[in-house]
């Protein structure tokens, strides 16, 4: 039986498709020390390996937000990165950041062919005036949204309790669009992706701080702006072929470390 909208009106069903699509966190390409003495400085020693092609993309600033796709395209919700906004055929729903704003007419779009997995895509809302970056895209009156990634979650997932759930999905327990497969999705349904940098062996990648700081510095213009003279970027997210190893490098984390260091050795 195909899971429909119903189904989600019953006991746990809906606390357990928000907690087993939610989108993971992702780390810092070099660890934060988040020791108080550290004050959020990066450490210098062992960045996120990366075997094969390293891709990277925008690290867009706006609200985390996903679309949920069940089987066989038999409904859709809209949701933050922590909680569920609006379900298909709802008269009202919450206007958080103006997510459900942005994604209602896209979700209606999206499908999901396969019958044994729930389909979510995962996109950056931004623009709005009440998120801190706002003035880096435009004028704070027009949001827009961008793809970054599409999870696929089987449905005899559901069938375990909350705790499980969030232990499978905390363990990397959710599949994914590769990078191929993500690109084509987005094609097939006339969805912009957050922008694409560039592509590098992984084991190019640098180092230390001030190498990381170098990478980035190329692409310290938004490429997602709205209206207007595109700002600053937040930085970038790296991710492999198969968008299982990911890591973020932005700016103000590298700004910070180098200006601890320098004050520490004045």
């Amino acid at each position: 039986m195909t899971l429909q909208l119903s189904h989600l009106a019953s006991g746990d069903m809906l606390r357990k498709l928000d907690s087993a699509t939610k989108y993971p966190s992702i780390p810092t390409y070099h660890t934060i020390d988040e020791h108080p003495r550290g004050k959020g400085r990066l450490l210098e020693d062992n960045p996120i390996s990366f075997t094969g092609t390293a891709y990277a993309y925008e690290k867009v600033d706006g609200s985390n937000a996903r679309i949920i796709v069940l089987p066989h395209s038999a409904g859709w919700l809209i949701g933050s990165r922590d909680e569920l906004l609006a379900v298909q055929g709802d008269l009202l729903h919450n206007p958080s950041l103006r997510i459900v704003e942005a994604l209602e007419s896209l979700a209606k779009e999206l499908t999901n062919p396969l019958g044994y997995a729930i389909m979510t895509a995962y996109l950056e809302v931004y623009g709005d005036r009440r998120t801190p970056a706002w003035q880096s895209y435009g004028d704070g009156k027009q949001v827009s949204a961008r793809l970054f990634d599409v999870s696929l979650v089987p449905v005899r997932v559901l069938d375990r309790d909350l705790d499980r759930i969030a232990s499978w999905r905390d363990h990397g327990g959710q599949e994914w669009l590769n990078v191929d497969d993500l690109a084509s999705y987005a094609l097939q349904h006339s969805v912009s992706q957050v922008p694409y940098l560039f592509e590098t062996p992984g084991a190019s990648l640098p180092r230390s701080i001030d190498d990381a700081l170098a990478l980035l510095q190329p692409y310290a213009t938004t490429q997602a702006g709205i209206a207007g003279e595109p700002g600053a970027a937040e930085g970038i997210v790296l991710s492999s072929a198969d968008r299982r190893t990911k890591a973020k490098l932005r700016f103000k984390d590298y700004n910070r470390t180098l200006r601890l260091r320098a004050e520490a050795q004045a």
